[in-house]
């Protein structure tokens, strides 16, 4: 199964491609006022053409919705729309809090949460657990006060993610990792995409996702 990843709700943006059990990637940081999505497109090809693949040789795309950088979704997922509107191959579209959760999986944690910067004083949340393999959210995902989510973390939590750049002092209570967990890793887009199919089948995923956005009434979706 050949697999198209892109993220792009951080300060690092993500193309990832899985070509049977090898996975290639390209990670640079977000500057998208100088590399606009003609720049992007130009390294997804780069990468296709690097491993021996066309777009016409991919079974599926991955797409992280967010939340995170309304500027690098837009980008990321207009690029998708772009790739996809003749192709009509299945989306698989995963939270980008969910792949920074995965870093955590071989940590001996009750529950794993995730807390990025969303500035003004605000962080993008959730919270996690692994069961038999798969993670699984305990909540929505969430726009919320440090103050205010530390609540809602149990005995037995780690915590990572770049919010703890701020607000560390807050969580001090609980495990906190260290910055080696908080970024996007190329790896874990496509490891939890494999796990999405393998649960519920390719054929069961829509050729359309829509980001996650959190911040303004008129850009939320319901969850």
């Amino acid at each position: 199964m050949n697999l198209l990843g892109i993220d792009t709700s951080g300060e690092y943006s993500h193309i990832v491609l899985s070509k049977g059990d090898i996975t290639k990637s390209i990670r640079f940081k977000r500057q998208f006022n100088r590399y606009p999505e003609s720049s992007f497109l130009l390294r997804i090809k780069e990468l296709l053409k690097n491993n021996r693949l066309s777009l016409t040789d991919l079974d599926a795309f991955i797409i992280g919705r967010g939340p995170g950088s309304f500027t690098g979704l837009r980008v990321g997922f207009a690029t998708l729309f772009g790739l996809n509107f003749v192709m009509q191959i299945p989306v698989v579209g995963l939270s980008s809090l969910d792949f920074i959760a995965w870093n955590a999986k071989k940590t001996d944690f009750d529950n794993i949460c995730v807390i990025q910067d969303a500035r003004r004083g605000l962080v993008y949340a959730c919270i996690y657990k692994l069961e038999d393999g798969f993670l699984r959210r305990s909540c929505r995902y969430l726009l919320i006060k440090p103050d205010d989510f530390v609540k809602m973390v149990k005995k037995n939590s780690c915590i990572l993610g770049d919010g703890l750049k701020c607000y560390k002092h807050i969580f001090n209570s609980f495990t906190c990792l260290d910055e080696g967990y908080w970024q996007i890793k190329s790896v874990s887009i496509i490891e939890l995409a494999k796990l999405s199919i393998k649960e519920r089948s390719l054929s069961n995923f829509r050729n359309k996702v829509l980001p996650l956005y959190l911040y303004d009434k008129e850009c939320q979706i319901k969850k």
